[in-house]
């Protein structure tokens, strides 16, 4: 069986919007989460950004470690840069979880870009601090936050997880606003 990873790109490939002669249009830009890769005895947290067609646009890590009510520490290596995509739609920010609700070391708030995409896992209180930092992008630089956490530890209610799916304003979002019950979903943030 394949890497999940590496069926993106092929499905994005043969999607309908990619078919000879059609001319509806398909996403910019698609992130497919968050994978923990190994390389020997290195490990890291990336995501990779594709264009509609899954040809890969940007690679981009975590920059900082999830660490439990334990103490223990995500056993990867950290991302060294801040990638940000210039498109015809305007400038895109990327981060992995943890990097944008980071408090103590506040980067990803501080970057003025228009859009703000983050592939992220945790539970609601993660969630609620991925809003705080969303509507402090929004305050300051009129940025719109797209967020999609898996939940994790599992739900009793059945949910799969959150997504804060770029509202043009964040304002005072509930959990009950954010929560999805369902597998897959298109969310459509321009026209």
């Amino acid at each position: 069986m394949p890497d999940l990873r590496e069926l993106v790109p092929g499905t994005l490939a043969r999607a309908d919007w990619n078919g000879d002669g059609e001319t509806r249009l398909g996403p910019d830009l698609v992130v497919a989460g968050s994978w923990h890769v190994r390389d020997g005895e290195s490990a890291w947290n990336e995501a990779v950004v594709y264009d509609g067609a899954g040809r890969e646009l940007l690679r981009f890590r975590k920059l900082f470690p999830y660490r439990d009510k334990d103490g223990r520490f995500e056993q990867i290596e950290l991302g060294e840069a801040l990638e940000v995509l210039v498109t015809r739609r305007g400038l895109f920010g990327f981060g992995v979880c943890l990097d944008f609700c980071q408090r103590v070391t506040p980067v990803l708030t501080e970057l003025d870009v228009d859009w703000m995409i983050i592939p992220s896992c945790g539970d609601w209180r993660t969630m609620r601090d991925h809003l705080g930092a969303a509507h402090q992008l929004q305050v300051s630089f009129d940025t719109r936050s797209f967020v999609v956490q898996q939940v994790y530890p599992e739900r009793e209610d059945g949910g799969f997880g959150y997504v804060l799916a770029a509202p043009e304003r964040v304002g005072d979002l509930r959990e009950a606003d954010l929560l999805v019950s369902q597998s897959f979903t298109v969310y459509t943030v321009l026209p």
